[in-house]
């Protein structure tokens, strides 16, 4: 079950205050995807990670927090309100695609990337298939940073990679960089496995941890 409270909270950037739907409590029950989306009841709660000013634009995980770089000249600007010409099918994809541009010019290579990934979802919601892909391209570039980084789950961050690959139609690079490495832990190698196997059928639907090691 999900709970959620109201809360004023001001704007970050422009100071105006405004309620705002939080989480309070959420659960979730079955097997994540394999690129760790949640089920239910916790997915349903997606519309809640992102908070968008009514007054100026600005977008984030919490609005109140104050980015170096963003001034009310961009949030204002054609790239900013149009997400660079991307017609998303999508509003949330929309807010997650914005909180993803503030979240580079940050240079918050890791918040970025959690916020173009969950675009990603949003696009596949709507069965925006086009944009859904656009976005997983982005995550990439985003995840092999991370990889090549300073990151703690480096070998987690290996194993979305191979579903970001896969689900973006990149099969034959799948098979290339997953065919002959093994994961030590167990139900990750059975995972990278399954993701190989798909690649070669050129599969590119969603698939759950369960489906994939059972």
């Amino acid at each position: 079950m999900t709970t959620m409270f109201q809360e004023v909270k001001k704007c970050g950037v422009c100071g105006s205050k405004h309620e705002y739907s939080m989480i309070a409590s959420t659960n979730s029950f079955g097997s994540p995807d394999l690129d760790l989306r949640p089920p239910e009841m916790q997915r349903g709660t997606m519309n809640l990670w992102v908070e968008e000013c009514p007054d100026c634009g600005y977008v984030a995980a919490d609005i109140t927090d104050k980015p170096n770089q963003v001034t009310k000249e961009l949030l204002k600007s054609e790239e900013y309100i149009t997400c660079d010409g991307i017609r998303f099918r999508s509003g949330l994809a929309a807010r997650f695609y914005k909180q993803y541009k503030i979240c580079i010019l940050n240079k918050k290579t890791e918040n970025a990337f959690g916020a173009i990934h969950h675009a990603a979802w949003a696009c596949d919601d709507m069965k925006d298939n086009k944009n859904a892909t656009r976005c997983r391209d982005l995550a990439i570039q985003l995840i092999d940073k991370l990889i090549s980084g300073k990151s703690r789950n480096k070998e987690n961050l290996k194993l979305m990679r191979a579903d970001l690959l896969r689900r973006a139609g990149h099969f034959e690079k799948v098979i290339a960089d997953y065919s002959s490495i093994v994961f030590e832990n167990g139900i990750m190698d059975k995972v990278r496995k399954f993701q190989v196997k798909k690649a070669e059928q050129k599969d590119t639907l969603c698939y759950t941890v369960e489906e994939a090691v059972k």
